[in-house]
């Protein structure tokens, strides 16, 4: 058993390099840009006297990433300084 699985993991190397080679290199890109507010606790804390403040930090930084060539902004799930459940109904 040992032999074998020591031969499938070595199998399954050589098919990776090899089918990575092979990979096109005229693929199309696209260029992500991931946020980071890098906002202080006190503040994400505070978030309803913070929210203009923490909501430009993001617009800024989004700004600054699609004038660097972004194709794809991506936030942090937690930078919306807002309830989005406080006014959801519930469903049944």
């Amino acid at each position: 058993p040992v032999a074998v699985s020591a031969g499938l993991v070595g199998f399954l190397l050589v098919y990776g390099v090899v089918r990575m080679d092979s990979a096109p290199t005229d693929a199309p890109t696209v260029k992500v840009a991931l946020l980071q507010g890098n906002i202080d606790q006190g503040i994400k804390n505070n978030d309803r006297l913070n929210r203009e403040v923490i909501l430009e930090r993001f617009w800024s930084l989004q700004d600054q990433a699609i004038d660097a060539g972004a194709d794809v902004v991506v936030w942090p799930e937690a930078s919306l300084p807002v309830n989005v459940n406080a006014k959801r109904k519930t469903m049944r």
